[in-house]
């Protein structure tokens, strides 16, 4: 399953990419509607850990 997700990830950027959703999304604002308190929190750990690894 690992291969199929690394495999799709070109893909996806692509996508992102060539759609130019980078333009159309301000990820600046916050989200509407807002996360509840538990997707917060699993957010907030995600992205410390993104942050680890970089």
């Amino acid at each position: 399953m690992r291969w199929l997700i690394w495999q799709l990830q070109p893909l996806l950027l692509r996508i992102y990419k060539k759609g130019r959703y980078y333009l159309a999304i301000d990820y600046e604002q916050p989200l509407a509607p807002p996360l509840v308190a538990d997707d917060a929190a699993w957010l907030t750990d995600q992205i410390s850990t993104a942050d680890d690894r970089t």
